[in-house]
């Protein structure tokens, strides 16, 4: 059911994505602090909410990039789906059914783990010193928010992992009859 190759491929990969994440978080946080605060007047529970959706879209697009160029992928997904018979439905189920969608979810989950290894060492190295670490020290209660926001963020990911994923096969199939529809074109009209 789980495939470790495949984790780890993903963490390694989604490490970079953290530290590009980081430095953009750290870059543009009062920025980011203000934004919200101007669209939701301070509400924690939608800057929560729209923090997470922006996370999960950062760590999926490049999924999304990735199995669209894999020609590879494309040749298996249009021999194993003939001409003219693609279901989203049953494509969406099949991939929420596959080890591949649930490895790449633990992957995140074990993404979360490393971010906070990476927060906590650079706090420990004194190269950030950020105001949320006061808050924590003075209430280590916080860190109880870790785990379900790790789930969360899980879930996002694979939400727009799956929608990618089936935006990618339906267009791989509606090129396919795209071309034949062209190619069936040439040759009516050589005739």
């Amino acid at each position: 059911m789980i495939l470790p190759h495949r984790i780890l491929d993903n963490v390694k990969t989604h490490l970079i994505y953290t530290v590009a994440l980081l430095i953009i978080i750290i870059v543009g946080l009062p920025m980011f602090q203000t934004l919200f605060f101007v669209l939701w007047d301070g509400n924690i529970f939608l800057s929560a909410l729209v923090v997470f959706l922006a996370i999960g879209f950062f760590y999926a697009l490049p999924e999304k990039i990735r199995l669209d160029r894999d020609g590879e992928q494309m040749r298996q997904f249009r021999r194993d789906v003939p001409d003219g018979t693609y279901d989203m439905k049953k494509d969406a189920i099949a991939f929420l059914k596959s080890p591949e969608f649930f490895s790449d979810c633990i992957a995140i989950l074990c993404l979360v783990v490393a971010a906070i290894a990476i927060i906590v060492v650079m706090i420990m190295m004194r190269i950030i010193m950020p105001p949320v670490l006061v808050v924590i020290l003075e209430n280590p209660a916080i860190l109880l928010v870790i785990p379900p926001a790790a789930v969360i963020l899980s879930l996002t990911y694979g939400l727009f992992h799956l929608i990618f994923t089936v935006q990618v096969h339906r267009d791989w199939d509606e090129t396919r009859l795209h071309l034949a529809n062209e190619k069936k074109m040439e040759y009516t009209e050589k005739k």
